[in-house]
């Protein structure tokens, strides 16, 4: 019930891949810990988180959904937003994929002490939180995305900075809470 690995550790499944220097799993409770260099990548999005200390919770009998929470190393979280058939980009002929650069996929970077995940749906960061995407610029003491819906929400100290790339003005929004 209990295997632990030790250098260039790669565990893969069908919707994610995780590398890390070291990792433990204790498959009795679902329990997955990886330490050192450690990036999980969503397969699906190509969304990734990375930072120095990983646990991973796994769906089952007394958890509804899955955990991951890293933490140490000052977290690094990458997400690509999701393009549906209602969103208001073009997509190409016959449903191809949109080009790398279109707005729909640039991603947001975000900085903080601590993130965790919880399923696919919430996405919550902790600590001196950072966010930026393309001219956009937000900060706080934590911030909490509920992915399905795309609101954001940042907490304490935030504040957004945003250029108006073409009558060069700068929108700068401060709050206790400020909701995206």
């Amino acid at each position: 019930s209990f295997t632990q690995l030790f250098g260039d550790v790669i565990f893969r499944d069908d919707h994610r891949e995780l590398y890390a220097d070291r990792a433990q799993y204790f498959s009795r409770v679902g329990r997955l810990q990886a330490q050192g260099s450690v990036r999980l990548i969503n397969l699906e999005d190509g969304s990734w988180v990375t930072g120095e200390d990983l646990v991973l919770l796994q769906e089952g009998d007394d958890r509804a959904e899955e955990e991951v929470t890293m933490r140490e190393g000052r977290p690094h979280a990458r997400l690509v937003p999701k393009v549906t058939s209602d969103s208001t980009s073009m997509e190409g002929p016959a449903g191809a994929s949109q080009p790398e650069d279109s707005e729909a996929t640039v991603p947001y970077e975000v900085d903080a002490d601590l993130i965790h995940l919880v399923g696919d749906r919430l996405f919550q960061a902790r600590g001196r939180v950072e966010i930026t995407h393309e001219s956009l610029q937000a900060y706080g003491d934590s911030l909490e995305f509920q992915r399905e819906i795309g609101s954001l929400t940042l907490f304490q100290n935030a504040r957004i900075l945003s250029q108006d790339t073409v009558s060069g003005d700068t929108l700068d929004v401060r709050g206790d809470t400020i909701t995206m």
